[in-house]
């Protein structure tokens, strides 16, 4: 005897085997959906006689005349010898479908109503799970569809006698048989087959309808958090143009710095541009001590990263730049302030420069800058590495002594030379005719005759 699982799968795939063949006729057209065509009314714009003979056409969904539809029932009612006929799938199809399936389906159908008007009522309000699952089961339908559609009538087995007490889930763990219950219990029936299907059928409907009413229970919540998303959105466009805003007011300060420090460079090299033409020859020390103390000022000068400036090297690079130059130049003026005190060649003091380097990738040692201050050398190799930690940088000490040359005195061209072309002349103001005096004649150590 079959099991009842095992009817509901063969009727399965003999229904759909018989639904596609049914879907195309002899000449491969398609045939899946189906239409009562009626005859016409006696008169014009009398309604089709519903009441009388139709035929069977299969009709295509894209042609909502049904003049493209395709007739099922081939031959005419008046050919005695040919009666109307159909194509076999059709005819085997329609020989499956016959009203026994109708009603079966019909049942089933109602049963699902039912099914679904319980589910809206909250189904386990107040019915014990063995009620539901006996009233929501949709089992013997579905197999009353099955038997229908394969042609048989035979029943399941009954299960096979036991001597055990009938007893359901519930009551057997209070160690109580059905009969020894106060109330009466519905599942009071030996376990079979069809309880497992029905069982997993009334898990499934019950998680459904709870999962259900709780996404009823959070539609609320969801349009509070969809609220909520909205005004987060809005936030977040108010804080973007205003940060756009700050970046703006931050590069325009940042041109306006930039600015400053051009001009304040500017100023610095005028004003060092116009100090040899200070009338200081009268007091060199004062001068040459005045041009090393500035040059000294300007070494011990340091840029002051704050926190405003977000670790950018671009303005502590401009300012070593400038002002390690300004010192540079202060002290190149200090060192020809010095004049020579003797008329003889006047040897000089060491000059002592550290320079810095950065190795490139060729291997070549590139040049930084050099200075007499071994802190500024530092803070230019300190501006390398930190743009750029992998470089390798060094400080390379260079020390110098050099000579200066006694300047010869000009002397003065032959007598009555123009004053214009002579040496020692350029610059005196001569007397008329402007010739020059000539050489200077040597003193001499003759004594005068008396």
């Amino acid at each position: 005897m079959p099991q009842p699982a095992d009817e509901l799968r063969t009727a399965a795939t003999l229904l759909r085997q018989l639904a596609t063949a049914a879907s195309t006729d002899q000449e491969g057209y398609p045939t899946t959906h189906w239409a009562v065509r009626y005859q016409p009314g006696v008169l014009p714009g009398d309604p089709p006689q519903t009441d009388r003979s139709c035929y069977l056409d299969a009709v295509d969904t894209a042609d909502a005349d049904g003049r493209g539809g395709r007739r099922l029932l081939h031959g005419s009612r008046g050919a005695r010898t040919r009666p109307p006929s159909v194509d076999p799938q059709h005819g085997r199809y329609i020989a499956a479908m016959d009203p026994g399936v109708g009603l079966a389906v019909a049942d089933w159908l109602e049963q699902e109503a039912r099914i679904w008007a319980h589910t809206d009522e909250q189904i386990v309000k107040h019915a014990s799970e063995a009620q539901v699952i006996a009233q929501l089961s949709t089992f013997d339908q579905a197999l009353a569809v099955a038997r229908q559609v394969l042609g048989t009538t035979e029943t399941p087995a009954a299960p096979p006698a036991t001597d055990r007490a009938p007893s359901c889930r519930c009551h057997s763990r209070e160690g109580l048989r059905p009969e020894q219950h106060e109330n009466d219990c519905p599942m009071a029936v030996l376990p079979a087959p069809t309880d497992r299907y029905r069982t997993a059928w009334h898990n499934a409907r019950s998680r459904a309808a709870v999962l259900s009413a709780e996404i009823t229970r959070r539609a609320p919540l969801l349009g509070e958090y969809a609220a909520q998303i909205n005004n987060l959105r809005t936030m977040y466009d108010v804080a973007a143009a205003r940060t756009s805003d700050l970046i703006d007011e931050r590069d325009q300060l940042r041109a306006e710095r930039t600015e400053l420090i051009r001009q304040r460079d500017q100023a610095a090299m005028d004003t060092i541009k116009a100090l040899p033409e200070f009338e200081l020859r009268g007091d060199t020390e004062i001068r040459t001590a005045a041009l090393r103390e500035g040059a000294d000022a300007l070494g011990r000068m340091d840029y002051d990263v704050d926190a405003t400036d977000y670790g950018w090297d671009t303005y502590r690079d401009a300012w070593d730049t400038g002002v390690m130059n300004a010192a540079g130049l202060l002290r190149r003026l200090a060192d020809e302030a010095q004049q020579p005190t003797t008329a003889e060649a006047e040897a000089h003091r060491t000059l002592t420069e550290f320079i810095a380097e950065v190795l490139e990738d060729d291997g070549i040692w590139m040049y930084l800058g050099a200075d007499p201050d071994r802190a500024v050398a530092e803070r230019r190799r300190a501006s390398v590495t930190r743009r750029c930690p992998a470089a390798e940088t060094r400080t390379v000490r260079k020390t110098t002594t050099y000579t200066v040359a006694t300047p010869t005195k000009a002397e003065h061209l032959p007598k009555g030379t123009n004053a214009e072309d002579c040496p020692a002349c350029k610059g005196a103001n001569p007397g008329d005719p402007f010739l020059c005096p000539g050489p200077d004649m040597p003193a001499s150590t003759e004594e005068p005759k008396p």
